[in-house]
């Protein structure tokens, strides 16, 4: 288990071997530095930092932070003034180590990993051209968050070698983990001296709610480890480590994970050693355990929420059930692969993987008559099994030109394989049944329209082509399921003399994407003003070829309700990245005790192809495929000069 996933750590620093007793010198690395989210689709915002007058500019690229305090086209018809007057965001990350050689290979090594994301925005909604706000005489909201994660790592290790054949690494450690989160909110109206300038929530005259939040986990570990190598030709491993995370039940909080493998330098036999085709030949195999706690902090925990009333009098009601049996989910998986290198220019590697899961967490929909919604259990098993194989070849080799080109894709297949549940589990967009994919889509299919009367249709039964324009007589189908078939990247690096060019891509295949915002944002009937394409492309007596069903506000016949109306495929290229550099020449830089000097421009994100029926911003998802009020991929331009003394 990555016990500090949540960390996002630093490689730098570097251990000097001392004599015994001596210390060696440790780094402290030390990372301030604020970020810029990107912006709401529609919504310009500023910087904390930029000065009232310059208020209304525009300047920047994508995720540029900017504000206009003017009226723009909101989507639903109408005008939004959505003003963020402030809004800090800061990470640091502080990854301090000390570490101790005393000879013959062994040392003792502490680090201290502190990881905090902060964020404090206020959102002004003008009354001027809102409607909304206006019902509010201006609306102000601040929002508060903060996350914080401290790691605290223990090892002592030996690294010997003897015989000049035989070298062994151990390694024994304990690891502390601290999490924390918390949120607040508080919103106020009625603002009377806003047209002064005056939006702070101090001159509102009217509390509408405030919300406050906090959370916290912790996480113990001890672990050990094993390699031992033969002639560089022979290779094995093996790892154990004990866990133990306060966010499952009482009883269960410890779990035990293992890992065996061995490797093969096929290409180090004599038989091969002398072969100037094949110059690398690895065999690798591995088994272990591997433990998932990603699951809300407090879900093993009952809790209570107060303020509800009954009759007129303030009380409690339950928000959680508690589950003290609540515990690891255990993935188990074998790897099998083999490395291979032609005349030290074409490298491939592939892989073969079986990957069972048992005491999967999910969340199980519960009855509403319970007063909640869902609960975390652990139930049935999941089978992942696929390859992997990649290709990194160099195509031209000189002083100078170089060009590469590299490829990867991964292949999977999961499936059910067991379920605890009487029934399957049914979600709002997904069934999780035995036999089937996890992520398998269930749904009303979408026939399309009705071109007599203007009325969706949808298949009437879970077989057959009989349809239907009774959304609630329609049956759920099985419409495909969320995971590609094949996912990957590829991409190609030039240098020709002092040029550098790089391009790269990645893709998905196959795979299913529900855009659930779809049907508010491109075809509400609850709303006044449709899109234009909705507007233009609506069935009427005079349009009965069109694209989309009758246009009618608070639309009877439930065309926007859930249904594989709005699930489109999830294929898609991007190109991720696109990088150009310019090295001067040493003979010019060296005059300057410069060693290198290096100018550059790189676009990350720069274009998206998506299938023809996708609809949205982004067909990358989570997990389940679904995606809602998404952001595009954000387009970043980057510039600078790296130089090197």
């Amino acid at each position: 288990m990555e016990c500090a996933a949540f960390l996002q750590r630093k490689t730098g620093g570097i251990t000097v071997p001392h004599s015994p007793g001596q210390l060696a010198q440790g780094l402290v690395q030390l990372d301030f530095q604020p970020l810029r989210l990107p912006g709401f689709p529609h919504v310009l915002r500023r910087e904390i930092s930029q000065n009232r007058e310059d208020a209304g500019r525009s300047r920047g690229c994508a995720g540029e932070i900017l504000v206009l305090d003017r009226g723009i086209d909101a989507w639903y018809g109408g005008q939004l003034n959505l003003l963020v007057d402030g809004e800090h965001t800061q990470m640091v990350n502080l990854n301090p180590y000390f570490q101790i050689d005393f000879g013959k290979g062994i040392y003792a090594k502490t680090t201290l990993g502190v990881n905090i994301n902060e964020l404090r925005q206020y959102q002004y909604w003008s009354a001027l051209y809102n409607p909304q706000a206006q019902d509010y005489n201006g609306l102000g909201q601040q929002y508060n968050s903060k996350s914080t994660v401290v790691t605290w790592n223990n090892i002592i290790g030996w690294n010997y070698k003897f015989a000049d054949k035989h070298d062994i690494s151990l390694m024994l450690g304990q690891e502390m983990q601290k999490k924390s989160y918390f949120y607040e909110y508080y919103a106020k109206s009625d603002f009377p001296f806003a047209a002064s300038g005056m939006r702070d929530l101090t001159t509102a005259g009217t509390d509408q709610g405030n919300e406050y939040y906090k959370q916290e986990a912790r996480l113990a570990s001890y672990f050990a480890d094993v390699h031992y190598s033969y002639a560089d030709k022979y290779y094995l491993s093996g790892s154990f480590r004990r866990d133990g995370s306060s966010v499952f039940g009482t009883d269960n909080r410890w779990g035990n994970f293992w890992s065996v493998g061995g490797k093969w330098r096929i290409s180090g036999e004599e038989f091969l050693s002398e072969n100037e085709i094949i110059t690398n030949a690895t065999l690798r195999a591995s088994y272990g355990t591997v433990g998932n706690q990603d699951i809300s902090w407090y879900a093993a925990r009952g809790f209570y929420s107060s303020g509800y009333n009954y009759n007129q009098m303030p009380g409690m009601r339950p928000t959680s059930i508690p589950n003290p049996e609540l515990t690891w989910e255990v993935s188990k998986k074998f790897d099998i692969g083999f490395d291979l290198s032609f005349l030290q220019r074409i490298h491939l590697t592939f892989d073969f993987y079986n990957e069972e899961t048992s005491d999967a967490l999910f969340e199980i929909p519960l009855s509403m008559t319970t007063g909640i919604s869902k609960t975390y259990q652990n139930i049935g098993s999941i089978r992942n099994r696929g390859i992997e194989f990649s290709i990194n070849t160099s195509i031209i080799q000189n002083n100078d030109l170089n060009w590469n080109f590299f490829a990867n894709l991964t292949w999977n297949k999961n499936e059910v394989i067991k379920l605890s549940t009487d029934d399957p589990l049914e979600y709002t967009y997904q069934i999780i049944e035995q036999g089937h994919p996890y992520s398998q889509f269930y749904m009303k299919e979408y026939v399309g329209i009705d071109h007599e009367t203007g009325k969706p249709l949808w298949y009437l039964n879970k077989e057959g082509d009989e349809t239907t324009s009774d959304y609630n007589a329609a049956a759920k189908r099985y419409v495909g399921d969320a995971d590609p078939k094949v996912l990957g990247g590829f991409g190609t690096n030039l240098t020709w003399k002092g040029v550098d060019f790089n391009l790269n891509f990645n893709y998905r295949l196959g795979g299913k994407v529900y855009n659930s915002g779809a049907a508010f944002t491109g075809f509400g009937m609850a709303f006044r003003t449709p899109l234009e394409d909705v507007a233009l492309n609506s069935w009427t007596p005079e349009n009965k070829n069109a694209k989309y069903p009758q246009y009618i506000y608070r639309d009877p016949n439930n065309a926007t309700a859930t249904s594989s109306r709005y699930l489109y495929s999830g294929n898609y290229l991007r190109i991720s990245n696109v990088t150009l550099g310019y090295t001067l020449p040493k003979t010019w830089t060296q005059k300057a005790f410069i060693q290198k000097l290096r100018a550059y421009v790189s676009v990350d994100n720069l274009y998206t192809f998506t299938a023809s029926d996708f609809v949205g911003y982004n067909p990358e998802t989570s997990a389940n495929g679904v995606i809602a009020w998404q952001y595009p991929a954000t387009c970043t331009f980057i510039g600078g000069i790296q130089l090197t003394f």
